[in-house]
């Protein structure tokens, strides 16, 4: 689990980090799922 900005460009790597961080304390990493929003700032309409 991971908290990433959707500005961020390097988010492929730190989840890369996350699951080997993971899995040296002997966890198995069985899948990624990434949902990216917007900020709420940029939906409203003016």
């Amino acid at each position: 689990m991971g908290l990433f900005s959707a500005k961020d460009t390097e988010m492929d790597t730190k989840v890369d980090l996350l699951a080997t961080a993971v899995e040296a304390y002997g966890a198995r990493v069985v899948g990624r799922h990434v949902q990216r929003r917007g900020s709420r700032t940029a939906a409203r309409t003016r």
